[in-house]
């Protein structure tokens, strides 16, 4: 592989296997521009010197859009909304450490944005239901996979 090194009005000076070839732009049947890569043969004594082409590619990319598929695409996360509506998303660590410590004063509805089950709790608290529904809670919390944030349904 040979390349253009230097280009100057008189002289073109080409780098080839260790050896720099310099050549009139004249004898180029091309314009010659610094960096172009070139194939240079010798034969019987003449140098010719072909400018390389550039590697088209050949690769055809084809997209195609099914528009069925999209409006099916869009009513399933319609769907996927409408079946988690009501629902609220919450730290997954900080709702099980909120139900297991502080559970029985329903720390974790609060948290949750469930503020009437929070008051429930804490009516429950003078029998003491509430602590054992709060660890409850937050043991099945612990169990949920969080999505890519942590954050979990409840």
């Amino acid at each position: 592989m040979a390349k253009i090194i230097k280009v100057t009005g008189a002289e073109i000076t080409i780098a080839h296997n260790e050896e720099y070839l310099k050549l009139s732009p004249s004898e180029l049947n091309f314009v010659p521009q610094l960096g172009d890569e070139v194939e240079v043969h010798k034969v019987d004594g003449e140098i010719i010197v072909m400018k390389k082409d550039s590697e088209k590619d050949d690769k055809i990319n084809i997209s195609i859009v099914n528009e069925n598929n999209a409006i099916q695409n869009q009513s399933q996360v319609v769907n996927t909304q409408q079946a988690t509506y009501g629902m609220h998303y919450v730290n997954k660590w900080l709702y099980v450490l909120l139900a297991i410590f502080f559970g029985g004063f329903g720390a974790h509805h609060f948290y949750a944005g469930y503020n009437g089950k929070g008051i429930f709790h804490l009516i429950l608290l003078i029998t003491g239901i509430s602590v054992f529904l709060g660890l409850f809670q937050g043991i099945i919390a612990l169990f949920k996979t969080p999505d890519a944030n942590g954050k979990i349904a409840v």
